[in-house]
Formats: C-alpha cells, structure tokens, sequence
C-alpha cells in the first residue's frame, strides 16, 4: 500500500532525528503541513503511470523462447535456477526497473508452483506492490525535497 500523509510525516521526522542522514525537517513543518501537501498530489496518476510502465506477460508454455536475459525461454531460466521446469506449469515475467521471471509463488516458503489458474492474479499482485514501492519512493523523495531546510 502506498504511503499516507501521516506515514510520510512520520518518516521525515525520523530522518530528522537519524544522525547518519543529512536530511533536516523544516521547524515549522506539521503533520497537517504533510497532509494539504498530500492532498494536492494525484496520488492515483502516479500509480497508473508507474503501472503503465511495468512491461508484463503471463506464460503457460514455458518453452517459449526470449523472455528471459540472453533470449533465454522460462524453463531454461529456471534450468538455470537448478530447479526442474517439469514441476512448473506457469509463469509471468515482469520488465520494471529489471526483469523478474517468476515461475513459483512469490512470498511463500518454498518453491510453490503457480498454477496456470492463478498465474494473472499472482501477477497482479506482484506489479501493485512494485507500483506501491515506486509511488512511495516517489512520495517520500517529493517530501524531503517540499519540506527540507
């Protein structure tokens, strides 16, 4: 989930209070400050443009070639991987600020398959929380620039 006012707020006083950044939170500066600020971003355009930018393709056949580095198919990656693609029936491969090829449940112990029926929704997932660490580093950086002495 994408940062609130309120996180945001509270993130920029820790920088404030950590001694290793170089950030300073002008004294002034409210939670309520945080907020109108906030609420004159268009929150929901910065996460349909980051969206936008995630290059995404859902794979069943996992011998197709040039998804992966050098051209390579999914099961050779996964070949690569030293795991065993005959254990695998789908995949989704996402292009953000590097490639992911993912062929078993992300955040699941293990190395759970993905089963062709949940290969779109696992592949949502994984984007909506790519573009949420995008837009809160985006949010964050806005911030400290808006509210640096």
């Amino acid at each position: 989930m994408t940062l609130t006012a309120s996180e945001i707020y509270d993130r920029l006083t820790e920088l404030d209070s950590d001694d290793e950044s170089e950030f300073t939170l002008t004294s002034d500066t409210s939670e309520s400050d945080v907020q109108t600020w906030y609420d004159g971003i268009n929150v929901a355009k910065l996460e349909s443009d980051a969206d936008s930018q995630i290059e995404r393709t859902a794979l069943t056949d996992l011998t197709q070639g040039n998804v992966g580095p050098d051209n390579l198919s999914v099961n050779e990656c996964i070949e690569s991987r030293h795991d065993d693609p005959s254990n695998y029936e789908a995949a989704y491969v996402l292009r953000a600020d590097r490639t992911f090829i993912q062929y078993f449940k992300p955040k699941v112990g293990g190395k759970e398959p993905i089963p062709e029926s949940d290969v779109q929704t696992l592949m949502q997932a994984h984007v909506d929380d790519l573009v949420s660490k995008a837009v809160s580093a985006e949010l964050l950086t806005r911030a400290q620039t808006e509210f640096g002495a």
